[in-house]
């Protein structure tokens, strides 16, 4: 997987990392990855899924190789993000199928609901229709270790140095694995995961996950056929929540993976490829 670098206009211009991979004859493959993740999650569907569709992305304001912008994190704002990088790789002139995993479905509701771009196709892996802060912060702080370092360098922001960043870059990373898996796989998602964790942590839920919930009322004129995908074992976003979702749109379907725990496009990769290459065809 080979990254580009462009600047798109978010308020001040802002310098983002993204991917664009594949002919760029064939139907356009966007993937909005999930909170405190890259694209780099990605890599073993993004190369085999260029073999057939033309595969874009960015990492989102603050993960990866982006810029972390002070403020907003809001919905809005990250939607708004993602289609400014659609358009400057030009690939936004036709219609597109949209993979969103977490929080990058959530974004993706935000696209469809405000018809940002013509989206032909959703994939919505980890949906729900509103974010549960609870989960999220269990997520992050289930364990005394973690909670321990978390209070220890609550005072951390953009300025923060380098080996203290780093610590808690590391102490996440482990928490996130313990979560999902122990594969090297989901070892290596995570070791590029953002390089200011705790700020990236406040601003998202300021901004996103403590107020965000999706207008019901429009699911309804969601007329693209959706796939949601669950973890049947998901500690943050149960498949119970996504059925919920399933019930809002009416050209939905569900598919539950199988011992999935929120990690899907990392520990269950060929499933994930499968499914889409299956769908978009």
């Amino acid at each position: 997987m080979h990254t580009i670098r462009k600047v798109i206009p978010s308020g001040p211009l802002m310098s983002v990392e993204g991917v664009d991979e594949g002919s760029r004859s064939s139907s356009v493959v966007l993937i909005i990855h999930g909170v405190l993740t890259s694209l780099k999650a990605w890599e073993p569907i993004i190369s085999p899924l260029s073999q057939h569709f033309r595969v874009i992305g960015m990492n989102l304001r603050g993960h990866g190789g982006s810029e972390a912008l002070e403020r907003p994190y809001a919905p809005e704002d990250l939607a708004g993000d993602v289609v400014s990088f659609v358009r400057e790789v030009n690939a936004h002139k036709k219609g597109i199928f949209l993979i969103g995993h977490s929080l990058g479905s959530a974004i993706g509701l935000q696209i469809m609901t405000e018809k940002l771009l013509k989206i032909e196709k959703a994939i919505l892996i980890s949906a729900t229709p509103k974010f549960q802060l609870r989960a999220f912060v269990d997520m992050v702080s289930n364990s005394a270790a973690l909670f321990r370092q978390i209070a220890g360098e609550s005072s951390m922001n953009q300025n923060t140095t380098t080996t203290a960043s780093k610590t808690f870059r590391e102490a996440l990373r482990t928490l996130l694995i313990s979560l999902g898996t122990t594969t090297e796989a989901i070892k290596d998602t995570f070791s590029n995961i953002t390089e200011n964790p705790l700020f990236v942590i406040s601003k998202i839920i300021q901004d996103f996950i403590v107020p965000w919930e999706v207008d019901r009322s429009r699911l309804a004129d969601i007329l693209t056929p959706v796939l949601i995908v669950a973890g049947e074992n998901d500690p943050v976003i149960p498949a119970q929540r996504s059925a919920e979702l399933l019930s809002l749109i009416p050209n939905a379907e569900l598919k539950i993976i199988n011992k999935g725990t929120h990690f899907l496009p990392t520990e269950n990769p060929k499933e994930i490829l499968d499914l889409a290459i299956g769908f978009f065809t």
